[in-house]
């Protein structure tokens, strides 16, 4: 991704922080492939979720032999621990269409090294990999209207339904490469029902991007670490 000077619209940030309830499952194990997980086997190493915003449960996402987005298996060992729901909840499926926000303490200080999707069994998926230090905060949902962040100009991707990603704990450095800006560059990633990622900017340390797919799909947003990954799978 070429980063912009493209800012994120304040007020559009708050209300999705206004409008979501918070859910986490953090589920320790141990990984060693470098892969995201396919939806049929089990969990890389550290994987959080939020359950929907009117989920009565937290929700965990399935777990398969880690994939690259080529669709080429890659090994991994993974031990999942899931934490017990609420006395008289019922299991909630960890695929929604309301917003979703992943919230963790502390303040990270991040860089974007990667974006990529990939088609797997049963969802399409997107990857934003980051080194650094900390856990991001992540804002995600549909928008009929995607715009720039702070700019507030048209940011609309191929596809007919729009998906926006902030990822928060990314500051801006004038420090950095053409190298490094180009490991986050999201021209031509695209796999399945993903068509186009559209490239917001950062600003205030958000960076944004709108995923523009074939039609809205029930989405499962997580995070995975060693590297921290933030995850979104989209299903089909």
């Amino acid at each position: 991704m070429t980063l912009h000077s493209g800012k994120f619209s304040p007020t559009r940030s708050r209300a999705l922080f206004a409008a979501l309830s918070v859910t986490a499952l953090t589920v320790a194990g141990c990984g060693s492939g470098s892969g995201e997980p396919d939806p049929s086997v089990e969990l890389e190493t550290g994987s959080v979720t939020t359950s929907p915003a009117n989920s009565t449960a937290p929700a965990s996402p399935s777990a398969p032999t880690s994939m690259s987005a080529e669709g080429t298996a890659e090994p991994d060992t993974k031990d999942v621990s899931a934490a017990a729901a609420p006395a008289g909840a019922q299991s909630a499926t960890p695929f929604t269409l309301e917003d979703t926000r992943l919230q963790n303490p502390g303040h990270p200080e991040l860089q974007i090294e990667d974006v990529r999707a990939g088609s797997h069994e049963g969802v399409d998926r997107v990857v934003v990999e980051l080194s650094g230090t900390g856990t991001p905060n992540v804002l995600a949902g549909y928008t009929p209207d995607p715009s720039q962040q702070a700019s507030g100009l048209p940011l609309v991707p191929a596809g007919n339904a729009y998906f926006e990603l902030i990822i928060q704990g990314v500051p801006w450095s004038m420090g950095l490469s053409d190298a490094d800006l180009a490991k986050a560059d999201p021209t031509g990633v695209a796999a399945g029902g993903i068509q186009e990622i559209a490239d917001g900017g950062i600003f205030e340390a958000d960076a944004q991007y709108i995923v523009g797919l074939d039609a809205q799909r029930p989405y499962n947003l997580y995070l995975l670490e060693n590297p921290t990954r933030v995850v979104v799978d989209f299903q089909r």
